[in-house]
């Protein structure tokens, strides 16, 4: 990344082009633009939590994008199945639910947004209960 004369500019990682970074676009260069997030742990000092809920609030601005949900109970060293929804949207709001995610000591879970319009994660509320021991 760069900033010269008012504008950013940043490379592609595969073939060394230079293009000029915009809010206005939102696309890869005409590719699929994929967006990721990885949440922070979830824990109960190391004692088992059942994960009934995940909800994740969009804020979305043309079509609704596909949100891929999936997690790790080793500390990402290998990762569930992910599991795609479109989420339900209303106006320039959307909402995705992911249920019965089981239980876990220690998780994390990671989002995966594709799709060629303005998106953002503006909220995610998780429903968990304490486990066993």
């Amino acid at each position: 990344h760069a900033f010269v004369f008012g504008k950013h500019f940043v490379g592609d990682w595969e073939n060394g082009k230079i293009y000029e970074m915009s809010q206005n676009v939102f696309d890869d260069f005409g590719g699929e633009l994929r967006r990721q997030r990885v949440a922070p742990y979830v824990s109960n000092e190391q004692k088992a939590v059942f994960h009934h809920r995940l909800q994740i609030d969009l804020d979305i601005t043309g079509s609704a994008p596909s949100v891929t949900q999936d997690w790790s109970n080793d500390d990402g060293t290998t990762w569930s199945t992910a599991v795609t929804k479109a989420p339900s949207v209303s106006g320039k709001k959307g909402r995705v639910f992911f249920s019965r995610l089981g239980d876990a000591r220690d998780r994390i879970y990671r989002t995966t947004i594709s799709a060629n319009v303005k998106v953002a994660i503006t909220d995610a509320l998780l429903d968990v209960t304490p486990g066993w021991s």
